[in-house]
């Protein structure tokens, strides 16, 4: 039985809202290397998986694993920005250089001094760097 491709994608659209229905969109787990980068930005793995697709990877774990977002910003920085905008309402208001602060780990806007002095504060406190 030949599937088109029409239908494959009319498949994995039903398939992806089936499981957002019943599962949700979680993030990443914390070791991953998309891990800061979907929190600042809102994503969920599914959202990942698209980004991962459209940038050529198999999936968000094989994008996972090949390579953070501040490298592939920095090879590709159209393409990225293009697939980020497109799975992102959040994205989709910020131009690209906000884009490629946030996949670089620079909170955007630039923290004041005392907003600096503060998390660097927290941090040597102990606790975790924490992005406003």
């Amino acid at each position: 039985m030949k599937i088109t491709k029409r239908q494959l994608r009319r498949i994995i659209r039903e398939t992806k809202n089936r499981l957002l229905t019943e599962y949700g969109n979680p993030p990443p787990s914390r070791r991953s290397n998309w891990y800061e980068f979907a929190k600042a930005m809102g994503f969920g793995i599914l959202d990942l998986d698209e980004i991962a697709y459209d940038l050529g990877f198999a999936d968000f774990y094989d994008m996972d694993i090949s390579i953070s977002p501040k490298s592939l910003a920095s090879r590709d920085t159209g393409r990225f920005v293009t697939a980020v905008k497109d799975h992102s309402l959040r994205a989709e208001v910020m131009d690209g250089e906000e884009i490629l602060a946030t996949a670089s780990g620079v909170l955007w806007p630039a923290p004041s001094a005392e907003e600096e002095a503060e998390q660097e504060r927290k941090h040597q406190e102990g606790r975790p760097w924490e992005h406003n």
